[in-house]
């Protein structure tokens, strides 16, 4: 019960959090949308006088699916780190871990907490992209599904930068250089068969890759449910994010139990 306690406990203060500074977010919102909307015309338009523009909704919508999905790896990567940095920053992280138990509960409850805002704000953003590039994307429910598969490998990637942050103190561009990596080699805006074979390949180890592809394959070629996970390429994204979920847990507590012996969550 305790344990519950501090996660819903976590999920109110993000969720008091993300009301009173409601502009950031808005701003965010605004900034992300001009960046999506930079990529698409950038990809559509030539420096060459006089030639050709021409807008494919086809390619539009795939990259509005593969870019509202680094949305959420964008804050699942770099968010944890961060609050364990302001926590330091401000002196209560300490306190916080006067509890008995792993500051994984505290950082869960966190995560629940903005997944759910950032879902609510990635509905506005897909309607948003709907209507600005007159294109129409029908999601069915089962995304769901892999939706939360690829999320907790993100997930765990960004428990191993909190476990590292508890260490290190500050990652400097590791988390942006690791949210722009999802962004350019899982297929989120550009096409993997436009990669040579090394990136390819370098890609398949990304979490949120294979994710990304059967998410399309269930958007834009109705795949149902069994055809996917009787693919060998389900198994592979299972094993795949279950392996940064694995990692980024046993990351974070063995490096927790390290800073808690060495009396380092008080300093920053």
């Amino acid at each position: 019960m305790k344990i519950i306690s501090i996660i819903l406990a976590e999920c109110y203060r993000e969720f008091v959090y993300a009301k009173r500074y409601s502009v950031e977010r808005i701003s965010s919102l605004i900034m992300l949308f001009f960046i999506f909307f930079g990529i698409v015309y950038s990809s559509t338009t030539s420096f060459q006088a006089n030639s050709y523009n021409y807008f494919d909704p086809i390619s539009t919508s795939h990259r509005i699916v593969g870019f509202l999905l680094w949305f959420f790896a964008l804050d699942a990567v770099g968010h944890l780190s961060s609050s364990i940095r302001e926590d330091l920053h401000i002196g209560i992280l300490e306190q916080i871990a006067l509890s008995p138990y792993s500051l994984i509960y505290n950082l869960m409850g966190r995560s629940i907490s903005r997944l759910i805002i950032n879902f609510t704000l990635s509905i506005l953003l897909f309607l948003v992209f709907q209507k600005t590039f007159d294109v129409n994307i029908k999601i069915p429910l089962v995304v769901l599904f892999f939706f939360i598969l690829t999320y907790s490998g993100l997930y765990g990637l960004g428990l191993f930068f909190a476990g590292l942050t508890l260490i290190f103190k500050r990652l400097g561009p590791i988390t942006t250089i690791t949210r722009f990596l999802l962004l350019i080699f899982t297929g989120a805006i550009i096409p993997l068969d436009s990669f040579p074979l090394y990136l390819k390949l370098f890609s398949q180890t990304l979490p949120m890759t294979l994710g990304l592809s059967i998410i399309k394959e269930i958007v834009f070629e109705n795949a149902t449910f069994l055809k996917i996970i009787k693919d060998y390429k389900f198994f592979l994204f299972l094993i795949n994010s279950l392996f940064y979920l694995s990692l980024g847990i046993i990351t974070f507590l063995y490096l927790e139990k390290k800073a808690r012996s060495k009396g380092a969550l008080g300093t920053y």
